[in-house]
């Protein structure tokens, strides 16, 4: 104890030391420009002073020994100016430079002897290619998210960046009020980051997602990291970084409106199976397929100067409705509503501040909406996330330059069930929940301080930079969760025809006590690398540490209060440390540049990642670790479908208690336990890549991934780690939707049932990724632009002696992903989706190939078209049963095929744009646009129920519970002044 406490006092006074001496951490949110000016015999011209101008106030440089320049953390844009001045030489001006996202614009110039004064301007464009970079990813300009038709979310942004895979597909922005599990290069689900003007945003009690919405019009450019990450990059899951605009000397906004009419929706053509599945109806709703009902966006973005050259404020607002109809004819409605506001202060030359704040609320109801969740079993969801930042800026000298900032994030939301809290919640033999569902509310606020500085240095003929940053994030979660009437939930056995809910083989009921988990999670990170730059070869060397500390807070649940003798109160006392990590992550990248015009790049790079703890398994060392269950057979003696007095048959449990210990369940210690040395899990990667500038605008490239994954960690039943006895119980036989017969082997454990899980290293188990991806970019020049990719994929996994303690082949969902197949040897990796986040659990995201276009023409007479077209392989079908026939009596998922034994049929969608540019004034302009999207009116399956033994043709097997939406025009129009 006393060493953790001398530890974090180190920590507190190196960030205190950090934050003074003006710091600031890698996430990116700005670009750099680098440059070399030379004379016209190539030698090196030092002494040349160089004025940056664009946003802010002007920048001066004067050109080093090498000729080098530089301009750091400079907002994206492409109007940037460059001025080079030298006694004796003509002066040179370069117009429209653009910086983009996380990128690196190289200017090279050559300046003439002159005896005159003269000044040259240079119009060509700086090169597409960055010399400094070996990651794999995409930036995304706002010239292409206001040019190319989409839904207008980050998550459909993503979507659009090679070996980047989505849950779901959003026709129209019908799926932008609910958020996409996505992943990439096969980084778990949990791994993504989500960075807002270089703060880490990510909710780590939800699998690192988005902590709220977002106003699109908002961003000034998206960048999405998918590999090859410097050390300022923690994790191998996708890394977006999204940056707000920004008010600049000259007065500049716009104002939009984008109608979604249900009018203008075609008709979906049903296939024969679907026109089955909408005659047999369902309970409570019948199958019309997604449907849009009506959205609308708006919203105003202005920004300027306050004080010209110093004080400038930007501010922006918006409000989405998203109004659904889902497959089964549910509705489902969402309300978005975004406020920002951005101060940037440049009080001298030197420094500067930057203000941020950040207001988002989503109101939805019919959240999860789906054939097994009628209306008044979804959710209403409610409450904002607000984020402040404060940074400062600062030069000390042209080799030296730092900044600090700290940021609070306040996350609050409830999801009640819209049945209230009176009705008791029922789940019939088709797996239909009725009444009511469970009541829950979240606390996540987060603290937050970075801090990173840029040293420049030359040795001879080699340049470096060195880069070094430190970050510590409070992130503590809190998550209160009960189930209304009584906190007693009643379930339907087996009927003729179906295989029961699944929670029992008989009627039972499960008694609950509600969950009050508290819990905090703190991460400390450091890192250290040095940019070598050799004229045409820059190599890079960095090393990252992280150190991630789980605890537990103290916490209280009431006793259930109709059978407060079996669930009696429960108190968790606090922990500290239950779960720590250290990790030190390497990382080495080089890129070599061809030609003479250094067209050609050759890149590579070798990182190592660790994985981000969450607040799972943390959350599960608490004496209150979720919602207790216990499961008692039931009778239903007046057919009302509710447990009344006297139903239950209380004298013995009918299966395993869930977190809690029958022995003592008012116990102030969990039922769960953890090996103390578990580690996080490893990514290695190489990335082997080139890039070539076909053209001015115009660039190429492809890369090949290796990745291997490794130290993964999973739970078993046990007390203190005991490795329990299985042994097999019994077949679990019957037919596939293709007519052919399976036999699952289910196996139990021997003697008595362990209370709770045991979290350790999961052994001879490791994940391997092969993947390759050509690339094509086209900056907008000469009236067009096109960006473009094709990707394959391809993850499996390697299951070796000890890796399924259970050799059930189940569902793998004790690490850091829930993966269908555990104990399929040499079988992919297909994640799934889970339920968390709409109703996506059929979906498991694999696909082997994907591909993205998207590009910009104008036309004669200020019309411009566009295009998007979108195509990846279909997903897996897994299909699995429910068994609660073994002797432990414990309900297990099987999977009876080999998971990419079936699949969904492929996916594509094209999406169209005619635009027309209305000038008003010379700086004020209208435009008028309608987006078709899904012009092909395709209605291809996205998930069905794959739970085998279900009859119901409504509600069974092979239902189908998703389907892509139908075609549909949307029509805005754009003020830009």
């Amino acid at each position: 104890m006393k060493e953790t406490r001398i530890r974090r006092l180190v920590f507190s006074l190196a960030l205190t030391i950090l934050a003074a001496a003006g710091f600031a951490f890698g996430q990116a949110r700005s670009g750099n420009i680098y440059g070399r000016v030379v004379a016209e015999d190539g030698s090196a011209l030092p002494g040349v002073s160089v004025t940056l101008t664009g946003f802010g106030a002007p920048q001066t440089f004067t050109s080093d020994s090498r000729g080098d320049f530089r301009f750091l953390n400079l907002a994206p844009g492409d109007t940037y100016s460059m001025r080079f001045d030298m006694s004796g030489f003509s002066t040179v001006e370069r117009k429209s430079v653009a910086v983009t996202l996380g990128n690196n614009t190289d200017v090279r110039v050559a300046m003439k002897l002159s005896k005159v004064e003269a000044t040259v301007t240079v119009s060509g464009e700086a090169p597409l290619l960055d010399t400094r970079k070996v990651g794999t990813g995409a930036v995304i300009t706002r010239a292409e998210m206001d040019a190319i038709p989409s839904a207008r979310d980050p998550w459909v942004v993503m979507q659009s960046v090679p070996g980047v895979q989505m849950d779901r597909i959003n026709v129209g922005g019908n799926q932008s009020g609910q958020q996409s599990v996505f992943i990439a290069k096969g980084a778990q689900t949990t791994q993504g980051t989500w960075n807002l003007d270089g703060v880490t945003v990510s909710d780590m009690a939800s699998g690192a997602s988005s902590p709220t919405y977002w106003d699109f019009d908002s961003f000034q450019e998206l960048q999405a990291v998918t590999g090859g990450s410097d050390p300022s990059i923690a994790t191998a899951g996708v890394t977006l970084n999204m940056v707000t605009k920004r008010g600049t000397n000259d007065v500049h906004g716009s104002a939009r409106t984008f109608i979604t009419d249900p009018a203008f929706q075609a008709k979906p053509t049903f296939t024969q199976e679907e026109r089955n599945q909408a005659a047999a109806g369902t309970t409570g709703g019948n199958f019309v397929g997604n449907k849009i009902t009506g959205i609308q966006d708006y919203g105003l973005e202005i920004g300027g100067p306050v004080v010209r050259d110093r004080v400038w404020l930007w501010g922006s607002y918006g409000r989405q409705q998203i109004d659904l109809l889902t497959v089964f004819g549910y509705p489902d409605r969402t309300t978005l509503e975004d406020i920002n506001g951005k101060l940037n202060v440049q009080a001298f030359d030197s420094n500067a501040i930057t203000v941020f704040y950040l207001r988002g609320d989503k109101r939805k109801q019919g959240r999860n909406a789906a054939v097994d969740r009628p209306p008044e079993t979804t959710y209403n969801q409610s409450g904002p996330t607000t984020l402040t930042k404060i940074e400062d800026n600062h030069v000390f000298s042209p080799s030296f330059v730092a900044d600090a900032f700290y940021s609070y994030m306040d996350e609050g939301f409830k999801l009640l069930g819209a049945g209230g809290t009176g009705p008791q919640v029922f789940q019939d033999t088709n797996a239909i929940y009725h009444n009511s569902f469970a009541q829950q509310v979240f606390g996540r606020p987060q603290h937050q301080a970075l801090g990173s500085a840029n040293y420049f240095f030359n040795t001879g003929s080699l340049g470096h930079e060195i880069k070094g940053g430190f970050s510590y994030r409070d992130a503590p979660v809190r998550n209160e969760t009960f189930w209304p009437g009584g906190e007693i939930i009643a379930f339907q056995g087996p009927r003729p025809g179906t295989s029961g809910s699944g929670a029992c083989n008989v009627d039972c009921a499960a008694i609950t006590r509600r969950s009050n988990r508290r819990v905090d999670v703190k991460y400390y990170s450091g890192y250290l690398s040095d940019t070598i730059t050799a004229d045409r070869l820059t190599m890079s060397l960095g090393l990252r540490y992280d150190y991630q500390t789980g605890a537990v807070q103290t916490s209280f649940a009431p006793a259930n209060p109709i059978y407060p003798n079996i669930l009696p109160d429960a108190s968790a006392p606090a922990l500290e440390d239950v779960v720590k990590w250290k990790d030190f992550s390497p990382r080495v990248g080089a890129t070599y540049a061809f030609g003479a015009n250094r067209r050609t790049l050759a890149r590579f790079s070798y990182a190592r990642y660790a994985n981000q703890l969450g607040a799972y398994p943390v959350n599960q060392l608490s004496a209150i670790p979720g919602v207790a269950y216990a499961y008692y057979a039931w009778t239903d003696a007046n057919g009302n479908n509710r447990v009344d007095s006297g139903e239950l048959d209380t004298s013995s449990l009918l299966k395993p208690p869930i977190n809690f210990n029958p022995a003592s369940p008012g116990s102030p210690t969990s039922p769960h336990s953890i090996n103390p040395n578990l580690k996080s899990q490893k990514t290695d990667e190489i990335v082997v890549g080139f890039d070539h500038e076909l053209m001015p605008n115009f660039a190429v490239g492809g890369a090949y991934t290796y990745r291997n994954y490794k130290d993964f960690y999973f739970s078993y039943r046990s007390i203190g780690g005991a490795i329990p006895t299985y042994t097999f119980d019994h077949n679990n036989t019957g037919t596939l939707p293709n007519g052919a017969s399976f036999s699952v082997p289910i196996f139990a454990i021997e003697g008595a049932v362990p209370p709770g899980n045991y979290f350790t290293a999961r052994p001879n188990y490791t994940q391997v990724y092969s993947g390759a991806e050509l690339t094509f970019t086209k900056r907008l020049s000469s009236g067009w632009m096109m960006r473009g990719n094709l990707a394959y994929n391809n993850t499996k996994q390697k299951v070796g002696p000890g890796a399924c303690v259970d050799p059930t082949n189940g569902l793998y969902s004790s690490g850091e992903d829930s993966v269908p197949g555990a104990c399929e040897d040499g079988g992919i990796v297909a994640p799934n989706a889970g339920g968390g986040s709409g109703s996506f659990g059929q979906v498991n995201l694999n696909s082997r190939w994907s591909f993205n276009v998207s590009g910009a023409y104008q036309l004669p007479l200020a019309f411009t078209i566009a295009a998007n077209y979108f195509g990846r392989e279909g997903y897996p079908i897994a299909y699995y049963v429910i068994d609660n026939a073994s002797r432990d009596k414990l309900s297990r998922r099987a999977y009876v095929t080999a998971i990419d034994a079936d699949r969904y049929g492929w996916v594509s969608q094209f999406d169209l744009r005619l635009e027309k540019s209305i000038p008003l004034t010379s700086s004020i302009a209208a435009s008028l646009a309608v987006d078709f999207f899904n012009v092909l009116n395709l209605n291809t399956v996205l998930q069905r129920n794959a739970r085998l033994k279900q009859g119901s043709l409504s509600t069974g097997t092979n239902t189908i519970t998703e389907t892509q939406a139908p075609r549909i025009l949307r029509f805005s129009g754009r003020l830009n002044f």
